[in-house]
């Protein structure tokens, strides 16, 4: 909490600085900052094999981004659709059996005690096969996880292991890499009451970078303050934004938001 109030502090002193600066009065300095950050991790541990990306790189989603060593799960996989095959047969075997002693019961040669022993004997068979099947989804899904993939596309900006580091999950998941998007963009202001109530969500506003105009939208405002300054509170303003050309701007560039 500490370090967000100092980090606010510092930004409202950027602020103030630039507001002099700005054309209008009405003008807001702005940080940027992207639209979102993912900490992509597997909860499979192992050993890294293959890391397939580096910071800075452009991914889109369902790239493959590290792999993790799979010999073990592949073997386990051949082991249990064996055994899934042989759990089928000995699944409809009983069944079979059940569906005789059934027959036999209702022409009076067979005893309710058998007929009990042969449901018995097709609930444990069955049983014994669901249990097989989830092992097939267990390490059909280990599989999975041994190729850590991006859930949307992005740009890379940590890459958190290399090959041959051993990743343990067994309690909590470790990020391996992290992705931010920037399409679109966010600029972050902080703004006084009388502003706030003067927005709405949706707003057109637009913003200024290194001297090129784009069209932004406010996408939120927030309603607690962020920080009081002269007993003045403080709130976040957040517009995106998609900038077009060569210049993209980074997260913590300043920009200028101009009201339309």
């Amino acid at each position: 909490m500490k370090h967000r109030f100092s980090t606010a502090w510092r930004l409202i002193g950027i602020v103030a600085i630039l507001w002099s600066a700005s054309a209008s009065a009405d003008d807001l300095v702005a940080r940027v900052q992207w639209s979102s950050v993912s900490k992509i991790g597997t909860p499979l541990s192992g050993v890294i094999t293959e890391v397939l990306t580096n910071v800075g790189d452009r991914v889109q989603k369902d790239d493959v981004l590290i792999r993790l060593d799979d010999r073990l799960s592949r073997a386990r996989l051949v082991e249990v659709e064996a055994t899934l095959t042989q759990r089928k047969l000995e699944e409809a075997e009983a069944r079979k059996e059940l569906d005789r002693a059934l027959e036999l019961f209702d022409r009076t040669v067979l005893s309710e005690r058998d007929l009990q022993l042969a449901r018995v004997v097709h609930a444990d068979a069955y049983a014994s096969m669901t249990r097989m099947q989830a092992d097939l989804t267990r390490v059909t899904l280990d599989l999975e996880y041994a190729s850590v993939r991006a859930p949307s596309a992005g740009m890379v900006s940590e890459v958190l292991v290399v090959a041959g580091e051993t990743v343990v999950n067994t309690l909590v998941s470790h990020p391996l890499v992290v992705i931010v998007s920037d399409n679109p963009l966010q600029a972050r202001a902080l703004v006084d009451i009388a502003q706030i109530k003067a927005m709405r969500t949706g707003d057109a506003v637009t913003v200024v970078v290194a001297g090129t105009d784009y069209p932004g939208i406010v996408t939120r405002l927030g309603f607690e303050p962020v920080v009081e300054v002269a007993d003045a509170p403080q709130y976040e303003l957040i517009v995106s934004f998609t900038p077009r050309g060569t210049h993209r701007p980074l997260a913590g560039e300043h920009v200028m938001l101009k009201p339309r």
